[in-house]
């Protein structure tokens, strides 16, 4: 029993030391760690009525329905986000650029503007964000994108509750053919996640895609749980060991 005693804190221990992957600049509470992966839910408002290929981060066309949830279970952070993503008909693992460029959550223009699902969360970072949704818009040769983007930091309240965000608002110069894109993005400044996103744009076929954060299912949350559970625990452990002395 003595032994028991004393194995249990030192595996408790060891399970909340294990190493886990650097964020690298993204918000703590998406790093996977020794109780999971971090899960990130948004609710579609607005989806396409026709399937979408998945060109750059799977295999097969997408086709969600309204009121349903995409979400993003986070596996690895590396130089870009990985993880699994479920949405509509398909469940594929792919790279947060790749997501990007598939459900139109950025600008793709000269200078790609991808931020995706994820940004990092460092004043420095979103600066350089900044710089880089500017000259993805910028009216010069070449730019098939070109149009206007204004950057703005305000509180975006989703289901009741106030996010403190900086935006995107892009706007695509009239083409020749079909809509120009419009697309509006919004960062939770504290977690870097994306709070709302709004993607208009016809090439042919209408497409038009609206998420809302939905949930953040993180991992981190059982720690608390597992030290109270582990310390109750032991405390069970003593007093048996006592009573059984007796």
């Amino acid at each position: 029993m003595k032994k028991t005693l004393i194995l249990i804190p030192i595996l408790l221990a060891f399970l909340l030391t294990m190493p886990v992957a650097a964020a690298e600049g993204y918000s703590d509470i998406l790093t996977p760690g020794p109780f999971g992966n971090t899960t990130i839910s948004w609710k579609v408002v607005d989806t396409p009525e026709v399937p979408f290929s998945l060109y750059w981060s799977g295999n097969g066309n997408w086709l969600a329905q309204e009121e349903s949830l995409m979400s993003y279970s986070v596996t690895e952070i590396g130089d870009d986000v990985q993880g699994q993503l479920s949405l509509g008909n398909l469940t594929w693992v792919a790279n947060d650029t790749d997501l990007a460029m598939d459900i139109t959550l950025g600008v793709w223009g000269l200078t790609p503007f991808l931020p995706g699902l994820i940004i990092k969360n460092s004043a420095e970072d979103i600066g350089a964000l900044v710089l880089i949704a500017d000259a993805s818009a910028e009216r010069v040769f070449g730019n098939y994108m070109n149009g206007s983007i204004q950057t703005l930091y305000e509180d975006v309240i989703v289901a009741g509750t106030v996010y403190s965000c900086v935006t995107f608002d892009y706007e695509q110069d009239s083409s020749s053919f079909g809509e120009p894109q419009e697309t509006f993005l919004a960062y939770d400044t504290v977690t870097g996640i994306l709070v709302r996103a709004n993607t208009t744009y016809s090439f042919g076929v209408p497409y038009s895609f609206v998420l809302e954060l939905s949930s953040i299912d993180s991992s981190r949350g059982l720690i608390p749980v597992v030290v109270i559970a582990s310390g109750i625990g032991i405390v069970v452990l003593v007093v048996i060991v006592k009573f059984a002395k007796k």
